[in-house]
């Protein structure tokens, strides 16, 4: 007989611990976590696999392909604690199967602890990797009158297509753990348009106190008047979700229109949200939270009323590690990301081309505190604030390696940044290309005092006063810093101050301040120390005229005086492309920090070659040589020896391959060699020369012999 252990929610009730809440539950969660392993460990030998094919015409046992059961509920009816199913393609109904009402809007499919669910089946299958989800698409649908506009595969594209009356919840979390498994489906159609709660949230799914696993699923078409189109989790709901798609789901009149969470904590992984809708939170909304989000991409969401086009956030602490928010839009704040009094964490993060209504074209931190590391802000768009960064009240903002280019503010203040009674902390950034129509092109601070080390201003353009900075009532602290070739079409082209407001400026560039001592331009602020006015040769300058935009290439060229020109007191570690720092990069053997967000000096590095290989005795050819920190006057070595080269960014470089350099077979060595200190080589890459193809003799015909024969002639 085999042992079937009880659900997740009785759990607690079989082993009755006491103390807190967090210890009940914690412990509750290692027993369940035991099951598992020991549910894993068994599957193999105990496992029943009940078969689900919707074409099926045999005996509907469940016990093979040819007698599945034509009714996924049927299955799930029979499933117990270790069972997989298996269902094949087609389209799948919550109110079939036996024991089940028709068009019944309360019916649901729900998950079950220790059952796993696939789709992606055509149906001859004899092993789970044999499946193809892709191919094969399995739906769950909530059309129970069967009456939406659907596409081939029966699935509802986008809600203007549900018509009459649908489930209202296509799938339930019906209180499960992690080892309750839906694994291959679409989820469309779902219709949370009731009464009374929870009928009218998580069209698509509704989790209360459920943590299911759900891998490769698509929800798609699912509509909740309230929160959660696509995904609704309340009250200790925690989902494991990887490889899953949340497309064209919408919450109507509240948040979360891919997913909507609360006093939950999901953890997703390769997960895509793109053109869901919702008031706030078009993508995912998040309240009383913590999450991890790794590898998961926002695309295209809107939050119609407030903010948070891809994600809106509040009271909540969440981890961002390779996230990307593009073309997103909020009607007022944050049209990528809104935090309220929440806590981020954001690494290797791209904001673009995401717009706001009001402010926080990429991002918007109200009364939050937010770490960024490796994150570009590009193209984003506010109507009025803080086209790529918007910071109110907000006093725990860290930003290291990041970059705002070609950011806007249409009809105010920022370009780049706007902060609000907050003091960010900025290390190795950059602000090239933005633009504000009345104050600060890169940065608007009011009653903000920022501290800025190793940061970069170029290019920015403002109408009126501040074009790389605008302070009112601020007085930020600048080290290490560059502001040059900013543009204010009425004054301060790099530093406006309003009265009250007094920056102190050490061992940075600013053009026309005049450097430290008696020429030093007061307006700016105040003289620190060891500063220039000297042009800091950027190797491809940004045209002020021309912003926004995300051209141009901060890096310093030979020559620069802001080389070996900073205070190591102050150095970081390493620069914006993760270089160390300090390098000697003037050649005088004492190594010190550059000014600005890049250090020069730093050994190139090679990441691939264009051809890779050429035939031994081929024509000459131009080589394209791929990596990072190269600077003009690099050159290319072929097995040591430097090769004609053009300099393309710091990025490419081209070399001139002569015949000769591939006359014979074999491999060489292609390096990048920086001019300088040291004259830094890069790593090698191995160019192959192929043998030349061989000829074939041509065989000698072999004669055909003859015979002749003569007439014999007797007497």
């Amino acid at each position: 007989m085999r042992f079937q252990p009880s659900r997740s929610a009785s759990i607690q009730k079989l082993f009755p611990f006491k103390g807190s809440t967090l210890l009940r539950r914690s412990a509750a969660g290692l027993i369940l976590a035991m099951f598992v392993l020991l549910a894993t460990t068994f599957r193999a030998t105990g496992a029943t696999i009940i078969y689900v094919d919707a074409s099926a015409s045999g005996a509907g046992t469940g016990s093979n392909w040819t007698d599945a059961y034509p009714k996924l509920q049927d299955a799930m009816a029979a499933a117990v604690f270790w069972d997989e199913v298996w269902v094949a393609d087609g389209v799948y109904y919550p109110d079939e199967g036996g024991g089940m009402t028709n068009d019944d809007r309360t019916a649901t499919f729900t998950m079950i602890d220790g059952v796993e669910v696939y789709g992606g089946f055509s149906g001859t299958e004899t092993s789970l990797g044999q499946r193809d989800w892709a191919t094969n698409v399995t739906v769950l649908s909530g059309d129970i009158d069967q009456n939406d506009t659907i596409d081939p595969n029966g699935v509802v594209t986008d809600v203007a297509n549900i018509f009459g009356a649908n489930a209202y919840h296509v799938v339930t979390g019906g209180g499960t753990g992690v080892s309750a498994v839906l694994d291959g489906f679409t989820i469309t159609a779902g219709q949370a348009n009731g009464s009374s709660y929870p009928d009218y949230v998580g069209g698509g799914m509704y989790n209360m106190d459920s943590s299911p696993t759900l891998t490769n699923v698509t929800f798609t078409g699912n509509h909740a008047d309230f929160g959660g189109g696509g995904m609704y989790n309340m009250s200790d709901s925690n989902p494991t979700l990887t490889n899953v798609t949340f497309t064209n789901n919408q919450a109507t009149n509240d948040a979360g229109g891919g997913m909507y969470s609360k006093f939950s904590s999901p953890t997703l992984t390769n997960v895509t949200f793109t053109g869901n809708i919702a008031t706030s939170g078009g993508g995912m909304f998040n309240a009383q939270y913590n999450a991890i989000l790794t590898n998961v991409t926002f695309s295209g969401n809107q939050a119609t009323d407030y903010g948070g086009g891809g994600m809106y956030n509040t009271n909540s602490t969440l981890t961002l590690t390779d996230v990307r928010f593009s073309s997103n839009q909020a009607n007022e704040v944050g049209g990528g990301m809104a935090n309220s009094v929440s806590s981020t964490t954001l690494t290797d993060v791209t904001f673009t081309t995401n717009q706001a209504g009001s402010s926080g074209g990429g991002m918007l931190n109200s009364s939050s505190s937010s770490t960024l590391t490796n994150v570009s802000f590009l193209g984003n768009n506010a109507f009025l604030r803080g086209g790529g960064m918007s910071n109110g009240d907000s006093g725990s903002v860290t930003l290291l390696n990041v970059i705002f280019s070609g950011n806007e503010a249409t009809n105010q203040y920022g370009g780049g940044m706007y902060n609000s009674n907050s003091s960010p902390t900025l290390t190795n950034v950059t602000f090239s290309g933005n633009r504000a129509l009345w104050f600060g092109g890169g940065m608007y601070n009011y009653s903000s005092s920022p501290t800025l080390t190793n940061v970069s201003f170029t290019g920015n353009l403002v109408s009126l006063d501040g074009g790389g900075m605008y302070n009112h009532l601020s007085s930020p602290m600048l080290t290490n810093t560059i502001l040059w070739n900013n543009q204010a079409d009425t004054s301060g082209d790099q530093i406006y101050n309003e009265p009250g407001s007094t920056p102190t400026i050490a061992y940075s560039d600013i053009q026309d301040s005049g450097g430290s001592g008696a020429g030093w331009d007061t307006a700016l602020g105040t003289d620190g120390g060891n500063n220039l006015d000297a042009d800091p040769l950027f190797v491809t300058p940004v045209d002020p005229s021309t912003a926004p935009t995300t051209a141009g290439d901060l890096h310093l060229q030979a020559g620069s005086q802001a080389i070996d020109a900073g205070d190591n007191d102050e150095c970081p570690a390493s620069d914006l492309d993760g270089n160390l720092r300090p390098i000697d990069g003037d050649g005088d053997d004492s190594a010190i920090c550059d000014m600005g967000a890049y250090e020069y000096g730093a050994d190139p590095s090679l990441t691939g070659l264009i051809p890779d290989s050429a035939t031994a005795g081929s024509s000459a050819f131009t080589l394209t040589v791929n990596g990072s920190n190269f600077v003009s006057g690099a050159t290319v070595r072929w097995a040591g020896s430097g090769r004609p080269t053009t300099f393309v960014n710091s990025a490419q470089l081209t070399a001139e391959i002569s015949q000769a350099d591939i006359a014979t077979a074999g491999t060489v060595t292609v390096t990048v060699a920086n001019p300088g200190s040291g004259d830094g080589e890069s790593n090698g890459l191995t160019f192959t020369v192929d043998p030349a193809p061989t000829a074939t003799p041509s065989a000698t015909p072999t004669p055909t012999p003859y015979k002749l024969f003569l007439p014999l002639v007797t007497n």
